[in-house]
């Protein structure tokens, strides 16, 4: 299968709403444990919120759907990113989960990503599995 990898450059800060399970969280992916750690600080900081952070826990585990057998089954999560990024929230990082939880995912708002990303190359590449590994070539 071939897919096309780009590399952009930030020439600005885009606001993002993190969507993870914390029974998920990848022990080896740092960015796991930093997106958890401010997590949890907000809670401890905003008790006021809770029924919107249970709101969040639910998509979360939406987003953190290990097996899909039928691509209507990210409908819920995509409805959601989408009036997220219509709202004053522009982007949506999420776990990778078909891979693993390895990296992560972002969707973001058109006009914004237009706007805050500029574009530097892009190469088309060759993706297999071998042993239960994505390679590249």
């Amino acid at each position: 299968q071939n897919i096309v990898i780009s590399k952009w450059k930030l020439k600005e800060d885009i606001t993002t709403l993190v969507v993870m399970s914390k029974k998920n969280i990848n022990k080896v992916c740092s960015e796991d444990s930093s997106f958890f750690l401010a997590y949890e600080s907000f809670k401890k900081n905003n008790p006021h919120k809770a029924k919107g952070l249970q709101l969040t826990n639910y998509f979360a585990k939406e987003f953190s759907k290990k097996r899909v057998n039928r691509e209507c089954y990210f409908l819920i999560s995509a409805l959601f990113a989408e009036f997220v990024m219509n709202s004053d929230i522009p982007g949506v990082i999420y776990q990778n989960v078909r891979e693993h939880r390895k990296g992560f995912k972002i969707s973001i708002n058109s006009s914004i990503a237009n706007r805050s990303l500029q574009f530097i190359k892009a190469e088309d590449c060759s993706v297999f599995r071998e042993n239960n590994k994505l390679l590249y070539h």
